[in-house]
């Protein structure tokens, strides 16, 4: 119902413009998250890119902020909020996929065609949500 596309928390600073360039890098991602899935796959494909997988967005920012980390993967929504509240940071696009946001019910619920139903009406309504309290 949502697609939660993943970018670059960088330092303002910050001369990274793609995923190429966190060659010796370290990268943050968030402990348990599809961004720490996106983020090993990046590992495995990036020479000596290192991964640091922290429990929450906040640590990311704080761990960007004293330069033990050189980029945060984080989702987009959030990382632009972060850039426009908080001086010295900068959103880099990368080139991977997020993947979309799901609601998980239990084999055969009754409830999966009312939510569907309920998601198709308030498409408009997401974007809106997002403006006003997640991009804001």
């Amino acid at each position: 119902y949502y697609n939660n596309k993943s970018e670059f928390l960088v330092l303002e600073t910050s001369s990274l413009t793609s995923e190429k360039d966190l060659e010796g890098q370290k990268l943050g991602v968030q402990l348990g998250s599809s961004n720490e899935t996106i983020g090993r796959k990046l590992a495995g494909s990036v020479p000596s890119l290192t991964l640091v997988a922290l429990n929450k967005v906040g640590d990311l920012v704080q761990e960007l902020k004293n330069d033990r980390i050189q980029a945060a993967l984080i989702g987009s929504a959030v990382a632009h909020k972060i850039a426009k509240s908080t001086p010295g940071f900068k959103v880099v696009s990368v080139d991977v996929s997020s993947g979309e946001i799901a609601i998980a019910f239990p084999k055969g619920s009754p409830l999966v065609a009312p939510v569907n139903e309920a998601l198709k009406e308030m498409q408009g309504d997401i974007k809106n949500i997002e403006a006003k309290w997640i991009t804001q």
